[in-house]
């Protein structure tokens, strides 16, 4: 599954991508809202992972957003405040689950697994284009039914790839799934 990261702490961001690729997690990790944009328009995610206090912005906006746009995509909040208002406030924006730092990688992925069973919340873990296809779930790929052999980053670069099949895949969208 295919999680976008939004956290401006480098330490943390590090440490959530690093705890949850093992997992089986494909993740896209940017730090500002402004990239978190960017990387929805050009990727689908499975589920996003929001910070909120961000160098440009709240991250309650992306959540906003992304619910007033008809986005269905499960939002799971990671954030300092842990008062009573703010994770009422964070859940009636629209976010899915609630998750106050500091936290446990076990937990989040765990947390992230319970968002991911809810009916509808995958985009579906089979993509095809042509005779290539990969499975997200379990991360690899077939062409003419014949298994290949591919590093993550090549299967990441796939995935990009294929979720955008018949469309242009901008530069930045594949920068950012190769860094």
């Amino acid at each position: 599954m295919r999680l976008l990261l939004i956290e401006d702490n480098a330490r943390l961001g590090s440490l959530v991508r690093d705890g949850l690729i093992p997992q089986g997690f494909a993740v896209d990790w940017v730090e500002t809202v402004e990239d978190a944009e960017l990387a929805m328009k050009v990727a689908t995610y499975d589920l996003l992972l929001v910070d909120l206090g961000l160098p440009d912005g709240d991250g309650l906006d992306i959540v906003r957003r992304s619910r007033r746009d008809k986005n269905a995509t499960p939002i799971l909040v990671l954030t300092a405040r842990g008062g009573l208002d703010d994770r009422v406030t964070g859940l009636d924006a629209g976010a899915d689950d609630y998750l106050v730092k500091p936290f446990q990688i076990p937990e989040l992925a765990a947390r992230c697994r319970a968002l991911l069973r809810r009916p509808g919340a995958s985009l579906g873990t089979r993509l095809a284009a042509g005779n290539v296809v990969l499975d997200c779930a379990s991360r690899s790929a077939e062409v003419g039914g014949v298994a290949i052999d591919a590093t993550p980053r090549e299967i990441n670069l796939l995935e990009v790839l294929l979720r955008r099949a018949g469309h242009v895949v901008a530069k930045p969208a594949l920068e950012n799934t190769l860094s």
